[in-house]
């Protein structure tokens, strides 16, 4: 997995595969309330995916392991409460039986754990004419190196004026003494 923003889009990819009929089914920037409902309520049933944060950051040479809190939104928008509502079990359901067994096509990402399944029902969202439920859980990911040394290979020369006997002057006569430092 290069990236958190990467496993966000592939959760998305593979959920739209999964659940079908979904109208919506995003990456999404974070948590959702009224003003970000009125922007996505139209596009229902709409599945947004999250990342809340990371815990359990471990570092060590060559690689960082995070794991990752993530959330799934879960918008259905019906005539009635009830319809809606049912709208919004049937693909929490979905997701609490498909999310524990899938690593988002990397061998880098770890087992789902913690999932939960949780109600956002309020009178603000009811008036909305939405069912809202969030499924979250947590996973482990070996996140991609900071930058791959070998992009570094084509540096091969560095343009420098140095004042090397430190008199004020850069002069292109004044010794340098050259260190090669290989590259790993």
């Amino acid at each position: 997995m290069a990236s958190i923003a990467s496993m966000r889009r592939a959760i998305a990819a593979q959920l739209k595969v999964v659940v079908p009929g979904l109208r919506t089914c995003e990456p999404h920037q974070g948590r959702i309330d009224a003003a970000e409902l009125k922007r996505v309520w139209q596009a229902t049933p709409a599945v947004l995916i999250a990342c809340l944060g990371a815990n359990k950051v471990q570092v060590s040479p060559g690689t960082v392991r995070a794991t990752l809190r993530w959330v799934a939104f879960i918008v259905c928008q019906a005539p009635t409460g009830e319809s809606r509502d049912d709208a919004a079990l049937v693909i929490a359901d979905v997701l609490l039986r498909m999310i524990p067994e899938e690593r988002w096509g990397s061998d880098e990402v770890g087992r789902a754990e913690q999932l939960r399944a949780e109600n956002l029902y309020s009178g603000t969202v009811d008036r909305m004419g939405v069912s809202l439920w969030s499924v979250t859980w947590v996973q482990s990911v070996e996140l991609a190196p900071m930058f791959d040394a070998t992009l570094l290979s084509d540096f091969n020369h560095l343009h420098a004026e140095l004042d090397v006997d430190r008199d004020g002057t850069i002069d292109p006569a004044d010794p340098v003494a050259v260190l090669e430092v290989p590259i790993p």
